[in-house]
């Protein structure tokens, strides 16, 4: 849950003056952080037809 308000919190933050001329070096920290996201979970699988 902390994960979730943290990125509340960075959304209402970038438009912050003190924020704000850091908004393409947190974009840029987000995108690299995405894939190791992804990387973790695996992608859900579809039920093989005749399973139930």
């Amino acid at each position: 849950m902390e994960w979730v308000e943290a990125r509340a919190a960075l959304r209402r933050a970038v438009t912050q003056p003190r924020i704000y001329p850091f908004r393409e070096q947190i974009a840029r920290a987000c995108e690299r952080a995405a894939p190791a996201l992804r990387a973790g979970v695996p992608e859900p699988t579809q039920p093989e037809p005749g399973d139930s």
